[in-house]
Parts: structure tokens; C-alpha cells; sequence
């Protein structure tokens, strides 16, 4: 187990992302115990997938192919073009997602911290940062990861304790009405915040194609994004719920975006520093 420490870490830190602190305003209407269900069957699902994946690649006596290659040696051609396009699609966006996401939030820390950069500049350094990172020999981006993880632990920790007086662990929100519509926005955002697929070969190639380690790394990896979640979405729901009523009744509602959420936390913790805790939260995720 110590020695996957770094490849487990890999894994629950390419799921885990900025849409993590959306996860309270979708899941709200779900109710809080269906959604840490939910969230538990999405970790084991994707385990699932990661299982069959891992098993596609072992009975091939070569090193981890990409998608496109794979999908071409057990489907042919047509299966590779898809595999390839829709790889490639996926990773241009998320590409996009992450420097606009993280240049803006910390455009808003340091705006917070009256600093003042143009975003342009912001992009760029944020952008040249990562391709510096990702340049490295995979052990080091493995261990640039073992530092933000264990960061993101740490202030997630410092956010729970500057919550923790709040929470009445008693009352819990329940379902709302229109379960469709919840529902409809649940499955896709949830589903994307357990997305390590793309990094399955690089860490089936990094383990040395050892089975037993791949299953307890992705087993670890499926989980310890589940329970960053579930803490997180609990703590941000049962706050609001118990404190502010008619501000929860607007999150269920769809009006209420992230920005205005944490401004609601710390005017309810009473705790300034909550809010720059949990931009950091969205900085180290992405």
C-alpha cells in the first residue's frame, strides 16, 4: 500500500477538479443522503471501468496503449478513428476548462487580496506553469501531485474546522420534488468528477503492468475522490440548510452560483478566511 501511495494519488487527483465545489449546488436537490449514495456507486462504477481497461491492456504483452491504438488492435480501424477523435476532443476541452478556470480563480484571490493582474497575463504564467510540470519525467509530476494532494487535504481540513460549530448533524435536507430534473443534472457533473480514464495507461506503464497494484491503486484512487466528496458536499449543505433556509431553497431552485455559495459560508461561519480557503480548494484541484 505505501508504495502506491504516489500512483493512488495520481489517480484521485486527475478525478478530482474545480467542479468539486459545485458539487453542493447540484446534488441539493437530491437530498444529502441520496447523494452520498449516488457519489459511493459512481466510485465504485468507475472502478468498474478502470478494472476492464486495466485487463484490455494486460493480455496485450506491450506496453499501455492510448485509447485510439487500443480500441484499433481489439475493434479495428473505425473503432480507432472514434477512439482517437473522441480522446483527442476530450482533451482539448479540458485543456481549455483548466487554464480558463484556474487563471480565474485566482484572478478572484488575488483580486480578494487587492492585487490586480489582466487575465491575459494570469493565463499564460498559469498555462507555461503547467506545461513546465507536465514536461517532467512522470515520477516528478508524480511527486509535484504528492504535494498539492496533500495541500488539498490540508485546506480542506482548515475549511471543515472553520465549519465545524455550525453543523447540527441531526437535521438533514432531504430530496426535493422534481427528482427528473435533479437527476438530469446529477449524472453528468457527478459522473465527470470521477474522470481518471485518461490517465489509466500513463499509470499502467509507471506500475510496471503489476495487476494486484493497478487494482489497489484504481480501487484507492475511485475512493479517496468519493470521500473528499462527500465531506465537502455534506459540510456546504448541512451549513446552509441549518443556517439559511431561504438561501437553500434557492440553491434548489438552480439561482445561486458559486461565488455567492461561499460568500454565504462566510458570512455564516463568521470566518473571513473560509472564502480564500476555498478558492485555494478550486486552485489546487484544477
Amino acid at each position: 500500500m505505501r508504495k502506491n501511495i504516489g500512483p493512488i494519488m495520481l489517480v484521485a487527483g486527475t478525478a478530482i477538479g474545480s467542479g468539486m465545489l459545485a458539487l453542493p449546488l447540484v446534488l441539493a436537490q437530491l437530498g444529502l443522503i441520496t447523494s452520498v449514495v449516488f457519489m459511493l456507486f459512481m466510485a465504485i462504477f468507475t472502478y468498474y471501468s478502470a478494472i476492464i481497461n486495466i485487463e484490455l491492456h494486460l493480455q496485450l504483452d506491450k506496453p499501455a496503449y492510448s485509447f485510439g491504438k487500443l480500441a484499433e488492435h481489439y475493434a479495428g480501424p473505425k473503432a480507432a478513428f472514434i477512439g482517437h477523435a473522441s480522446f483527442t476532443l476530450l482533451s482539448y476541452s479540458l485543456m481549455a476548462v483548466f487554464i480558463y478556470g484556474g487563471s480565474s480563480v485566482i484572478e478572484n484571490l488575488l483580486f480578494d487580496q487587492d492585487i490586480s493582474f489582466e487575465f491575459s497575463i494570469i493565463a499564460t504564467i498559469y498555462a507555461l506553469g503547467a506545461i513546465f510540470i507536465l514536461s517532467l519525467p512522470i515520477r516528478a509530476v508524480d511527486y509535484v501531485n504528492r504535494i498539492l494532494f496533500f495541500a488539498l487535504l490540508a485546506v480542506i481540513l482548515a475549511f471543515i474546522l472553520g465549519m465545524y460549530v455550525t453543523i447540527d448533524y441531526q437535521a438533514i435536507p432531504t430530496e426535493h420534488a422534481d427528482l427528473m430534473k435533479a437527476w438530469s443534472l446529477a449524472i453528468p457533473v457527478v459522473f465527470t468528477s470521477f474522470g481518471y480514464q485518461g490517465s489509466i495507461p500513463a499509470i499502467i506503464n509507471y506500475c510496471r503492468r503489476d495487476s494486484k497494484d493497478l487494482k489497489d491503486i484504481f480501487f484507492w484512487g475511485s475512493l479517496l475522490p468519493a470521500i473528499i466528496y462527500i465531506i465537502w458536499t455534506s459540510s456546504v449543505l448541512l451549513v446552509i440548510y441549518q443556517n439559511n433556509h431561504a438561501f437553500y431553497q434557492l440553491i434548489i431552485s438552480g439561482d445561486i452560483e458559486v461565488g455567492l455559495m461561499i460568500k454565504e459560508l462566510v458570512r455564516i461561519s463568521g470566518h473571513y478566511y473560509i472564502e480564500t480557503i476555498t478558492w485555494w480548494i478550486a486552485i489546487i484541484a484544477i
